[in-house]
């Protein structure tokens, strides 16, 4: 996609950012013993974006964010849509919806954590568009600008997909774009959302 290997990380203005503690020599600092850490420095106003289109759909979107835990902490979800595959593609269609979570893994450790949730619930590798049981991005993470060769945050198609945006406008009215300063609300005003049909308000609890 283009990605530069040079790391950005840049800071909206007025957001605050904690401090992280940095993993230490012994192996105290790896993702899965930081949560554990009395101390650590959690960031919150994260928020991921869920999708599949294989298998139990809802199911599958209910074990993703079971399985976050215990390195992330859910603490709100969207309702769940279903939405047309994009670009235009044969059914099944997506089920769509969005978390905001918080985490004291960085935003590189947090991607190879959903990684992982993925493969767990059957996604091999294929073609990029291609029809999968889970998909799991980083949408937002704390107001932060980054792009290196694996990954990109804000999403690139963040402000493009109304199955995105709603979701997230859900959890949060008032979100914008930490790298363009656009409302989010005003992006899906511009692209509508005709096309999401709204399927659950309830529909994830968690055990």
């Amino acid at each position: 996609m283009g990605h530069r290997r040079h790391s950005r990380h840049r800071h909206c203005p007025g957001r605050r950012h904690r401090a992280r503690p940095r993993c230490s020599r012994d192996g105290a600092g790896r993702p899965h013993d930081r949560l554990r850490r009395q101390g650590d420095s959690l960031t919150s106003d994260i928020y991921l974006g869920l999708g599949a289109n294989l298998g139990d759909r809802q199911a599958n979107l209910s074990s993703a964010l079971r399985l976050l835990a215990p390195l992330v902490h859910v603490e709100a979800v969207s309702a769940l849509y279903e939405s047309q595959p994009q670009p235009p593609a044969p059914p099944p269609d997506y089920l769509n919806a969005a978390c905001r979570v918080s985490t004291s893994l960085t935003p590189q450790e947090l991607r190879r954590h959903t990684y992982d949730i993925e493969r767990q619930l059957g996604r091999v590798e294929g073609a990029h568009w291609s029809p999968r049981p889970l998909d799991i991005d980083i949408l937002l993470f704390a107001g932060q600008v980054i792009e290196t060769e694996e990954l990109v945050i804000p999403h690139r198609l963040l402000l493009e997909r109304a199955f995105v945006l709603q979701p997230l406008l859900d959890i949060d009215p008032e979100l914008i774009h930490p790298l363009t300063g656009e409302r989010l609300s005003d992006a899906l005003q511009r692209l509508g959302a005709s096309d999401l049909t709204k399927l659950a308000t309830d529909w994830y609890m968690a055990t």
